[in-house]
């Protein structure tokens, strides 16, 4: 097995399966399976960089790893792997934004994904399981359904 250089240590991914939804209408995630990986945790920079379009990025830290970490789909999908950081100056919870794929080629291959430092509540809990797009969906399901009612 090939080590990871630069502070490679443990840390837990959390990944998420597909949800539901309930009779309300409502998303239901699912709960995490927690899985104990190795990898190098990395600051990028403290500042938000302007990107292309002036969009900001929000990713504060990389993780190199060669374990694969999932951000989520535009589309909808699975909730995006969130990485537990133990220890340090900067430990929490770290959801990832994207992750560039295993390069077999490189010197030392590996998947480098960026993360952001996630404060929300914890998702497993149906109650707290609400985005700000989930409210907008059920702000517009209930327009639709008082509309129809008229």
């Amino acid at each position: 097995m090939i080590v990871l250089p630069l502070g490679a240590r443990p840390l837990t991914r959390y990944r998420y399966g597909m949800g539901t939804w309930n009779s309300t209408g409502r998303y239901v995630n699912t709960s995490a399976t927690s899985t104990a990986i190795i990898g190098s945790f990395q600051p990028i920079s403290t500042k938000l960089q302007r990107e292309n379009g002036g969009e900001r990025r929000k990713a504060t830290h990389i993780i190199y790893t060669f374990s694969e970490l999932r951000g989520s789909l535009p589309e909808g999908g699975p909730l995006a792997d969130r990485v537990n950081v133990p220890s340090g100056p900067d430990n929490g919870i770290y959801e990832v934004e994207s992750c560039k794929p295993f390069d077999l080629w490189a010197p030392i291959p590996h998947y480098e994904a960026q993360v952001v430092l996630y404060n929300e509540p914890d998702p497993e809990d149906p109650l707290l399981a609400v985005t700000v797009a989930e409210k907008a969906l059920q702000l517009c399901r209930t327009l639709i359904k008082d509309a129809c009612s008229l």
